[in-house]
């Protein structure tokens, strides 16, 4: 779905201001991303040279590759780096930096538990979490917190907790700025970005001087050498940065070649540098000393595996683990890398062979090639072997648990890892209360998106051939829709552009019925109050010429009476809606404001502004399923609160609080457009009625035919970039709020 706005990114990240509009999420992170690039680079020169050798590397790779390969390459932004690491200290650190992370579209994503290899520290990956999100920037951030509980000596644990009560991380002013993207639904505006970005930079950058005394950082360091790392400093350093290779065997035989120090084996990351810090003493004087944190890393990403996939992985290498450690004394490399070829000789070694045993997530895409011919059981491996689908494999996005452990362990001194391993234990529920915020599960996210895929494609299939029975097989052969005796009436409105109409048997709502009722390959959905209502919308569309294949259904709902979503949302029987014309309101008489009988306001919010919304969130789940999915609230200029054009008494706060509603709406969801929609005066029964109260001359309302027209060319050409978030004519003209 469009982004909000689109930045122009550089390698030297500069955003250009524009004002009041607000930035989406992916271009903060993007501009985010390169910063701290160009920052890590200039701290760590030698990670600049392993980014150029990365780039090279994925240059000679991709020329290799066929066209369509190259393309899904491409796609997946190997410019950026993939991900980073940093060390928090206490549930505020953790907090503060889960909303400064919401400004980049970052979720907290599974459970780290590091203490089993002897870490004081559980974890989370902050990452984007919708697949058209990470295919734009899926950089994330492995972030772990300190688990003061597992720090054995007293003394050094109340010391740790001493330093970290006193450090502060986030600057006032990127406090202020994360406090204001909360209050903007986690926007910022195009002028707050480049600030917002200059504030983070410092919270993750190197400080080389120790906030902690040269005695303190010593005994700290004995308990274990992370600790001094998280505890000694007033910054969240970014321990590492990594970018994504797409042969890890040929980037590391570069590495050697240039002189880089690389491990013996690819496993993990080689020992972190040796950086000269300072240390204040009692006199203030500074004194030198040395700190090992920070490393360059690389890696090479696979498939997403699944639940069983992932069991697999898990039994294989505790086997390999088990055979490498049963005999005593150091392990050679060789038998180490045997040890490892074998146990996983058991492990497919083919997409496919992986596809088919469930052992890795994909999604599927339909190749174009007809479906008439099927033969077979119908199988989701059918569709795939017969060339009618194709099957992509999901990349993995996360971290194997056991590898993070293994990997933040392997290149430390391992201080008292003994006495910390022995009382090491997972404790989720405590990240989460630190975090303040349940963790969200990998493995659903992927499911999620797979399942998707195999919507949209069983979508492709009905719409190319109109073949139910091949639609029907295809989703219950997916294992991840019922298979219910609903579902063809469901699926057969899949084909067409789906349109709710609230008020749709009279007025300008009538109006907008008979015109999409004219367009082909369209569903309407038009809501009336009441049987009477009913009656007359069939009657005024009964000879009607529909366009090939519309449809028009009519659901029944009174707004006079309070209804809650769930109730709307049993009322419409229809897989999806694309777009919403919250049209249904009533007018009231005008009154001077020092006049207005309360009743009246409240029957005009509860028709007027709580209709409307109670509507959007029945259906809300409809409109997540739409690929462009579009919310137009009908309201009216004499809700503009900048010009009162007129003594409009109640109707005029209710349609200004609609006004605010549809702003949020817009602010709230990214993928979304909404807008609020004035039709003009209309020459209907309410417009008469109205213009009569206000002493407008009847001959200046617009017809309905006119309003219809004008409106519905705003709705199809609306986007998040031009109409979304405003308030709107039907001419185009925006209103002011």
């Amino acid at each position: 779905m469009p982004a909000i706005n689109t930045l122009s990114i550089s390698a030297e990240p500069s955003l250009v201001h524009r004002g009041d509009d607000f930035t989406s999420p992916v271009d903060i992170r993007t501009a985010f991303t390169l910063s701290l690039s160009a920052v890590y680079r200039n701290e760590v020169p030698l990670y600049g040279d392993l980014v150029q050798i990365v780039h090279a590397v994925n240059t000679d790779v991709l020329s290799g590759q066929p066209d369509p390969v190259k393309d899904v390459l491409l796609s997946q932004r190997l410019d950026l780096e993939r991900h980073g690491a940093i060390r928090l200290g206490t549930p505020f650190e953790l907090q503060t930096m889960a909303r400064l992370f919401a400004v980049l579209g970052l979720k907290a994503v599974g459970y780290y538990d590091l203490s089993v290899a002897g870490l004081p520290m559980h974890g989370t990956c902050f990452r984007p979490v919708d697949l058209e999100s990470l295919n734009q920037n899926p950089f994330r951030v492995f972030t772990t917190l300190l688990r003061p509980e597992l720090i054995t000596n007293a003394e050094t644990r109340e010391l740790a907790l001493k330093l970290l009560s006193q450090r502060h991380i986030f600057s006032d002013r990127l406090l202020d700025l994360i406090n204001c993207a909360e209050r903007q639904n986690w926007l910022l505006q195009m002028c707050e970005v480049e600030t917002f970005i200059h504030e983070s930079m410092k919270t993750f950058s190197w400080m080389p001087e120790a906030s902690a005394s040269e005695e303190e950082y010593r005994r700290l360091s004995w308990e274990h050498p992370i600790l001094a790392d998280i505890a000694s400093f007033n910054t969240a350093h970014i321990n590492h940065l990594t970018p994504r290779t797409l042969d890890i065997d040929a980037s590391q035989a570069q590495m050697r070649k240039q002189g880089l120090q690389v491990k013996d084996r690819i496993e993990g990351p080689p020992s972190p540098l040796e950086e000269k810090i300072r240390f204040r003493d009692a006199n203030g004087d500074l004194t030198r000393g040395s700190h090992r944190a920070r490393f360059g890393e690389i890696e090479e990403r696979g498939a997403a595996v699944t639940i069983v996939g992932r069991k697999l992985y898990d039994e294989l290498l505790a086997r390999a683990t088990s055979t490498i450690y049963e005999g005593s004394g150091a392990q050679s490399l060789e038998a180490m890398d045997k040890a490892m070829s074998d146990a996983f000789k058991d492990y497919p070694d083919s997409w496919s062979e992986l596809r088919k045993q469930g052992l890795i997530y994909c999604t599927y895409h339909g190749t174009g090639k007809g479906s008439f011919d099927i033969t077979g059981t119908l199988s989701l491996e059918d569709l795939v072997d017969q060339g009618y689908l194709t099957a992509e494999p999901i990349t993995y996005e996360d971290f194997l648990p056991f590898s993070a452990a293994g990997i933040f362990a392997s290149n430390l001194d391992k201080g008292q890892n003994e006495t910390l391993q022995a009382n090491g234990r997972p404790d989720q529920e405590g990240f989460e209360k630190a975090l303040g915020a349940v963790l969200l599960e990998p493995e659903a996210l992927y499911a999620d998106i797979q399942r998707k895929s195999c919507l949209r494609t069983a979508v492709k299939f009905y719409k190319a051939d109109q073949n139910t029975p091949l639609l029907l097989c295809f989703l219950s052969l997916t294992s991840f829709i019922p298979l219910e005796s609903h579902l063809l009436i469901i699926m057969a409105s899949s084909d067409n552009t789906v349109w709710v109409v609230t008020g749709g048997n009279r007025g300008i709502g009538l109006g907008f019925v008979k015109a999409l009722l004219a367009r082909p390959s369209v569903t309407v959905i038009a809501t009336v109050r009441n049987e009477q209502a009913r009656t007359s919308l069939d009657d005024a569309t009964v000879d009607l010429v529909k366009g090939d294949g519309t449809t028009l259904s009519i659901v029944q709902l009174d707004f006079t009476t309070p209804r809650s979503p769930q109730q709307i949302r049993k009322a419409f029987d229809i897989d999806h809606v694309d777009v919403l014309i919250n049209n249904a309101a009533a007018s009231f008489k005008s009154y001077p404001v020092l006049d207005i009988p309360a009743d009246d306001l409240r029957s005009a919010f509860d028709i007027n502004t709580i209709g409307p919304l109670t509507v959007v969130q029945g259906i809300w789940p409809l409109l997540q399923k739409s690929y462009a999915p579009k919310v137009v609230n009908v309201s009216s200029s004499v809700g503009c609160i900048t010009y009162h054009e007129v003594v409009a008494g109640a109707y005029g706060p209710s349609k200004a609080a609609l006004n605010w509603l549809t702003r949020a709406l817009h602010l709230q969801n990214e993928g979304l457009v909404a807008f609020a929609l004035h039709p003009g005066f209309v020459n209907t029964e309410m417009g008469e009625s109205a213009a009569t109260q206000w002493g407008f001359p009847h001959a200046m309302l617009e017809g309905v035919e006119e309003a219809v027209k004008g409106s519905l060319e705003i709705i199809d050409t609306s986007t998040r970039g031009n109409v979304s978030g405003k308030f709107v004519s039907y001419k185009g003209q925006e209103i002011p709020w």
